[in-house]
Protein backbone atom coordinates (compact mmCIF):
# COMPACT_ATOMS: atom_id res chain seq x y z
CA UNK A 1 0.00 0.00 0.00
CA UNK A 2 0.95 3.45 -0.60
CA UNK A 3 1.15 5.43 2.10
CA UNK A 4 1.00 9.81 2.52
CA UNK A 5 0.36 12.67 5.23
CA UNK A 6 -0.33 15.54 5.21
CA UNK A 7 -0.61 18.59 7.50
CA UNK A 8 -2.96 21.61 7.66
CA UNK A 9 -0.67 24.13 9.86
CA UNK A 10 -3.43 26.49 12.08
CA UNK A 11 -1.72 29.36 13.74
CA UNK A 12 -3.13 29.85 17.32
CA UNK A 13 -3.02 33.87 17.04
CA UNK A 14 -4.58 34.71 13.58
CA UNK A 15 -6.78 31.58 13.31
CA UNK A 16 -5.55 31.06 10.18
CA UNK A 17 -3.97 27.95 7.94
CA UNK A 18 -1.01 28.12 5.81
CA UNK A 19 -1.50 25.91 2.43
CA UNK A 20 0.78 25.06 -0.47
CA UNK A 21 0.72 25.51 -3.80
CA UNK A 22 2.12 22.69 -5.77
CA UNK A 23 4.85 23.84 -8.10
CA UNK A 24 4.44 22.84 -12.16
CA UNK A 25 6.98 19.99 -11.51
CA UNK A 26 4.98 18.18 -9.25
CA UNK A 27 1.77 16.53 -9.64
CA UNK A 28 -1.56 18.06 -9.25
CA UNK A 29 0.34 21.32 -9.91
CA UNK A 30 -0.68 24.68 -9.14
CA UNK A 31 -3.29 23.50 -6.91
CA UNK A 32 -3.78 24.53 -3.45
CA UNK A 33 -2.90 21.82 -0.81
CA UNK A 34 -1.62 20.12 2.21
CA UNK A 35 2.24 20.16 3.26
CA UNK A 36 3.28 16.82 3.36
CA UNK A 37 4.12 13.56 0.94
CA UNK A 38 4.95 9.76 0.69
CA UNK A 39 6.14 7.73 3.75
CA UNK A 40 9.52 5.97 2.77
CA UNK A 41 10.23 2.35 3.74
CA UNK A 42 8.30 1.26 7.34
CA UNK A 43 8.76 4.75 8.19
CA UNK A 44 5.38 5.63 10.80
CA UNK A 45 2.72 8.43 10.03
CA UNK A 46 4.02 11.00 11.99
CA UNK A 47 8.30 10.52 11.56
CA UNK A 48 7.17 11.01 7.99
CA UNK A 49 5.34 13.68 8.33
CA UNK A 50 8.11 15.77 10.35
CA UNK A 51 10.56 14.55 7.92
CA UNK A 52 8.15 16.16 5.51
CA UNK A 53 7.57 19.21 7.06
CA UNK A 54 11.29 19.85 7.54
CA UNK A 55 11.61 19.05 3.87
CA UNK A 56 8.64 21.31 2.65
CA UNK A 57 9.76 24.28 5.15
CA UNK A 58 12.72 24.15 5.94
CA UNK A 59 14.53 23.51 9.44
CA UNK A 60 12.85 23.47 11.80
CA UNK A 61 9.57 22.33 9.79
CA UNK A 62 6.79 24.16 11.87
CA UNK A 63 8.47 26.27 14.46
CA UNK A 64 7.03 27.01 17.69
CA UNK A 65 4.78 23.75 17.41
CA UNK A 66 2.27 23.23 19.92
CA UNK A 67 0.04 20.55 19.35
CA UNK A 68 -0.41 17.87 16.55
CA UNK A 69 -3.70 16.36 15.63
CA UNK A 70 -5.13 13.35 13.37
CA UNK A 71 -7.55 15.61 11.64
CA UNK A 72 -8.99 13.41 8.30
CA UNK A 73 -7.71 9.36 6.74
CA UNK A 74 -8.76 8.77 3.08
CA UNK A 75 -8.30 5.40 1.73
CA UNK A 76 -9.01 4.35 -1.88
CA UNK A 77 -11.78 1.62 -2.24
CA UNK A 78 -8.89 -0.99 -3.37
CA UNK A 79 -6.81 -0.15 -0.56
CA UNK A 80 -3.56 1.01 -2.75
CA UNK A 81 -3.26 4.40 -1.40
CA UNK A 82 -3.91 6.01 1.98
CA UNK A 83 -3.57 9.45 2.97
CA UNK A 84 -3.54 10.45 6.45
CA UNK A 85 -4.19 14.23 7.58
CA UNK A 86 -3.23 15.68 10.56
CA UNK A 87 -3.77 19.62 11.89
CA UNK A 88 -0.43 21.03 13.13
CA UNK A 89 -1.06 24.02 15.40
CA UNK A 90 1.66 26.65 16.07
CA UNK A 91 1.38 29.65 18.14
CA UNK A 92 3.30 32.13 15.19
CA UNK A 93 2.76 32.48 11.81
CA UNK A 94 6.02 31.87 10.05
CA UNK A 95 7.91 32.45 6.71
CA UNK A 96 9.05 28.69 5.39
CA UNK A 97 11.70 28.21 3.49
CA UNK A 98 10.35 26.31 0.24
CA UNK A 99 11.65 24.12 -1.51
CA UNK A 100 11.38 23.24 -5.07
CA UNK A 101 7.88 20.71 -4.37
CA UNK A 102 5.95 24.16 -4.07
CA UNK A 103 5.22 27.31 -6.16
CA UNK A 104 4.44 29.43 -3.16
CA UNK A 105 1.88 29.88 -0.15
CA UNK A 106 -0.48 31.50 1.80
CA UNK A 107 -2.13 32.24 5.51
CA UNK A 108 -6.08 32.66 4.99
CA UNK A 109 -8.85 32.06 7.70
CA UNK A 110 -10.34 28.38 8.20
CA UNK A 111 -12.69 27.78 5.34
CA UNK A 112 -11.61 30.61 3.21
CA UNK A 113 -9.51 28.28 1.53
CA UNK A 114 -7.92 29.55 -2.17
CA UNK A 115 -8.65 27.92 -5.21
CA UNK A 116 -7.87 25.81 -7.30
CA UNK A 117 -7.73 23.37 -4.23
CA UNK A 118 -6.15 19.73 -5.03
CA UNK A 119 -9.35 17.73 -5.98
CA UNK A 120 -8.59 15.84 -2.79
CA UNK A 121 -7.82 18.42 -0.04
CA UNK A 122 -11.40 20.07 -1.51
CA UNK A 123 -13.43 16.73 -1.16
CA UNK A 124 -11.60 16.46 2.67
CA UNK A 125 -12.21 20.40 3.25
CA UNK A 126 -16.08 19.73 2.52
CA UNK A 127 -16.47 16.08 4.34
CA UNK A 128 -18.43 16.58 7.51
CA UNK A 129 -16.33 14.43 9.72
CA UNK A 130 -13.49 16.91 8.50
CA UNK A 131 -15.57 20.03 9.82
CA UNK A 132 -16.65 18.05 13.16
CA UNK A 133 -13.00 17.06 13.67
CA UNK A 134 -11.53 20.65 13.14
CA UNK A 135 -14.18 22.61 15.38
CA UNK A 136 -13.22 20.02 18.06
CA UNK A 137 -9.55 19.93 18.45
CA UNK A 138 -10.02 24.01 18.12
CA UNK A 139 -11.90 24.38 21.19
CA UNK A 140 -10.07 21.90 23.23
CA UNK A 141 -7.41 24.11 22.25
CA UNK A 142 -4.83 21.29 20.57
CA UNK A 143 -4.74 18.73 23.43
CA UNK A 144 -1.21 17.01 22.38
CA UNK A 145 -1.03 13.57 21.83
Amino acid sequence: MLRAVGALIICRQTNRAMMQLRSQAERHSMCWGLWGGKLIGQEGDLEGLKRELVEELGHPGVPNTIGISHIYTFTTRNRHFRHVSYAVLCEEEFNPVLNDESAGYCWVHLNQWPSPLHYNTGKMFKSRAFKETLKSILSDEFKTN
